[in-house]
């Protein structure tokens, strides 16, 4: 299962979602080297935390939310073209440059700029990205994953788990 916009969707029907995606991805990458932009890459953490899309895992769940929360970035919808500034898109590519999660966001009645979506099991690492409907698109840093990070045991969990099984080990040889 992904998670496609506010969906849970199987893998088998993700294909013409994830293609027509590339699409979006590959218009953000044209429309960041023409004006205003006039960047060959997206901006990054170096520009500003703000725009910043940061990934978390928990488990097998991924979210990533634009900003690091002094401030977030801004969700404005207006009517009024000079104050409307938001996130349109957040998407998620793993090591491959294979788009795991996309989403279009909506700018009315949310306070920031987040998605979640599902940690395939075979990624290694995860980097987002977001368009910004004024200042183009924004990288985010590369999290890389281990098999703990996405096989729903936290690192303390092991921890614990790896403590037991010792004591365990311990108690058998007395």
């Amino acid at each position: 299962m992904y998670q496609l916009g506010h969906k849970q969707v199987h893998a088998q029907n993700l294909q013409w979602p994830l293609l027509h995606g590339r699409h979006w991805i590959s218009d953000f990458h044209r429309r960041q080297e023409m004006a205003p932009f006039n960047s060959a890459d997206p901006y990054g953490e170096s520009n500003g935390k703000k725009h910043t899309p940061y990934i978390r895992v928990d488990g097998s769940q991924g979210t990533v939310t634009v900003g690091d929360g002094s401030p977030f970035h801004p969700m404005v919808a207006s009517a009024d073209p000079a104050t409307v500034h938001y996130v349109t898109h957040i998407y998620v590519v793993d090591q491959n440059n294979k788009t795991i999660a996309m989403e279009n966001l909506d700018p009315t009645n949310v306070a920031k700029a987040s998605i979640t979506f599902v940690v395939p099991s075979d990624a290694t690492s995860l980097t987002a990205y977001e368009w910004c409907n004024l200042h183009g698109l924004w990288k985010g840093p590369t999290v890389s994953l281990s098999k703990a990070t996405t096989s729903g045991c936290s690192g303390m969990r092991l921890a614990v788990v790896a403590m037991l099984m010792v004591l365990m080990t311990l108690s058998l040889m007395v």
